[in-house]
């Protein structure tokens, strides 16, 4: 892609950026001598190919790139988009002039940086009697009374009148991976329908934890995403209990989505059975500079829509102003039939993180936000400053760490393992802040919501936003959309 800029996607809290889909907390420890030799090699270049038919790829174009020295590495007939890859530019500008291609687009990394988190031990020992049951209502998870954001839902209501979701209803989470093994998650993740689409991680993971499955999570985002969405509810609960969940990577510990291998993840989830789709990452670019990028996005998530999977996207995290953006496209809210997810955020987690819980739907400082974009709002933490600018009291999205979670060193290029990767036994927590969360309790909202409407995208995206609390201007507010969502109501109670 030319020109591409992929600016930081989320906040800059507390000294931390994330570049995609990531948090911003306080820096998490590593154990000091547990490290990977596997760094990041620069990826073949790759383009991707758009045919003017949307629904078709031409019979002999293997041949046509094979002629020009290169191969198809994937081909999704269903949106008229391939890969190829062992082109020089010659050989791109070629296949431009081919009269049944529209574009041809280098493919990109698009880097991002989860950014530091806080990881530690429970305040509490658990016993194992308190946590043997499994898709339990979420409000009987040991430290829901920490969830200030499952409260600020009005979940509870839903869970108490038996919505704890169906393991007929899939979520596919496109992201750094699901670690299948804690308590919230066991049993949870289809391992059968999870793939993941970044090779430098299949690697890395083969060479750190020899045998797991590709999906299992070497940054930790993913999994706190996933846990959002549905969660055995032992530790900390999930809009569901019991939705399943397929595990899509697209996204690194060494810093990047892939913005094929995000494209690719979605056709791929959508062919896998998902009837939801989280988004919890972006970028953007100039839209002047990458026509092609544009044409991809909307025809991969309009053959989502037409094939029934509800997409929620996260807003993005630059407290950008999507209404006046000077031609910048936000990847992803700037995509047909998605619902674009805005954070709020209470400022402080009160005493022993047991509440009380203040301004629970005040807007988060760092969402993005724009009426022609925000479709609802939902938690994804927040802060208070003091008068120097220092931080005094925030609010995060909890939930168990993933026990695989890696620091990418990018001065060594080296792996080194977190605490939660080096105590791998002791129930770790971690805790995320960004619209990334706030995206997953809506997936987990519209994963309850096709139990009752069934694939229907545009009758669940109705339900979601008509049964909000509205909190801004009337309408479609430019920070909070048609509202924050209100589980209980979306489910008619």
């Amino acid at each position: 892609m030319t020109n591409l800029r992929f600016p930081p996607f989320a906040a800059l809290l507390i000294g931390g950026a994330a570049t995609l889909a990531g948090c911003s907390d306080q820096p998490v420890a590593t154990a000091p001598a547990a490290r990977a030799n596997a760094s990041v090699s620069a990826a073949p270049a790759t383009h991707l190919v758009v045919f003017r038919n949307e629904r078709a790829i031409p019979e002999d174009f293997a041949a046509q790139v094979a002629a020009l020295g290169g191969s198809v590495d994937a081909a999704y007939p269903g949106v008229g988009i391939a890969a190829v890859s062992g082109l020089g530019e010659q050989g791109a500008a070629a296949l431009r002039g081919h009269g049944a291609v529209a574009f041809v687009e280098t493919d990109a990394n698009v880097p991002f940086d989860a950014g530091p988190r806080r990881a530690g031990p429970e305040e509490e020992m658990i016993p194992d009697a308190e946590i043997a049951t499994t898709g339990r209502p979420g409000h009987r998870a040991v430290l829901y009374r920490w969830q200030w954001n499952m409260q600020a839902i009005n979940a509870r209501p839903a869970w108490e009148a038996g919505f704890l979701g169906s393991p007929d209803v899939t979520v596919a989470i496109l992201d750094t991976g699901i670690d299948p093994t804690l308590l919230d998650s066991e049993g949870l993740v289809d391992l059968e329908r999870s793939r993941s689409f970044v090779a430098e991680d299949d690697s890395a993971l083969a060479a750190l934890y020899p045998g797991l499955h590709p999906i299992s999570d070497l940054d930790g985002h993913g999994t706190n995403v996933a846990l959002q969405v549905s969660s055995n509810a032992r530790h900390f609960a999930g809009v569901t209990s019991r939705s399943t969940l397929m595990g899509v990577k697209v996204c690194s510990v060494y810093g990047y989505c892939g913005f094929g291998a995000t494209m690719a993840g979605v056709v791929y989830a959508v062919d896998a059975g998902a009837d939801v789709i989280n988004m919890s990452l972006g970028g953007g670019f100039l839209k002047r500079d990458c026509a092609g990028c544009v044409a991809i996005i909307n025809r991969v998530l309009r053959y989502a829509e037409r094939s029934g999977v509800t997409v929620v996207v996260a807003a993005g995290n630059e407290a950008m102003d999507l209404d006046r953006n000077g031609g910048y496209y936000n990847m992803f809210c700037g995509a047909p039939h998605v619902v674009c997810v805005s954070a709020t955020g209470a400022t402080s987690m009160g005493f022993r993180n047991s509440g009380p819980f203040p301004d629970a739907d005040s807007l988060a400082p760092y969402t993005n936000f724009g009426r022609s974009a925000i479709s609802v709002a939902a938690p994804g933490g927040s802060y208070k400053l003091n008068p120097d600018g220092s931080i005094r009291s925030m609010a995060r999205v909890f939930s168990a760490c993933s026990r695989t979670a890696m620091h990418y060193n990018r001065q060594t290029g080296e792996l080194e393992q977190t605490i939660c990767s080096s105590l791998p036994d002791a129930n770790m927590l971690t805790e995320y802040m960004g619209t990334s969360q706030s995206s997953a309790h809506v997936a987990g909202l519209a994963a309850l919501l096709v139990e009752r409407h069934g694939r229907n995208p545009a009758r669940i995206r109705q339900a979601i936003e008509s049964s909000a609390d509205q909190l801004g201007s009337s309408g479609n507010d430019p920070y909070y959309g048609r509202g924050r969502i209100n589980v209980a109501r979306a489910l008619g109670l």
